[in-house]
């Protein structure tokens, strides 16, 4: 048995997943991909984006979301992100104007310690 080896915060794709034990993905109409970097590549060429379209980032990111932005030729900025970690908003709608926006990329980066907090854990 081939194991997964961790590859930074990815586990790549291994075809050894079609086994047996999972054959209900053989038939599947769907695209698997190795983890978060392919799955952004991905999104990014899926979008299509015009020339002058851009993609607005938060400020506070990791720079690898960037690098697929980059491979891609997207054209990006970033709205600022407060001390607390929450968007400012302000910042965000300034940028929304300033530039032909195709999407915005969204980090939820607390939601886990708030709903611990709010004792609202679930299980997805």
């Amino acid at each position: 048995m081939q194991v997964i080896k961790p590859i930074g915060g990815e586990k790549w794709f291994d075809i050894n997943l079609f086994d047996n034990n999972a054959a209900q993905f053989r038939d599947a109409d769907c695209t698997f991909l190795s983890g978060g970097q392919s799955a952004l590549n991905f999104i990014f060429r899926c979008l299509a984006m015009k020339d002058k379209e851009f993609v607005l980032l938060p400020s506070y990111l990791c720079p690898t979301i960037v690098w697929n932005l980059d491979r891609n030729h997207v054209r990006y900025d970033f709205y600022r992100i407060r001390r607390d970690l929450s968007i400012d908003l302000a910042d965000l709608r300034e940028k929304l104007e300033a530039h032909p926006v195709r999407t915005v990329f969204l980090l939820d980066y607390l939601v886990l310690f708030m709903m611990r907090r709010r004792n609202l854990i679930f299980f997805l």
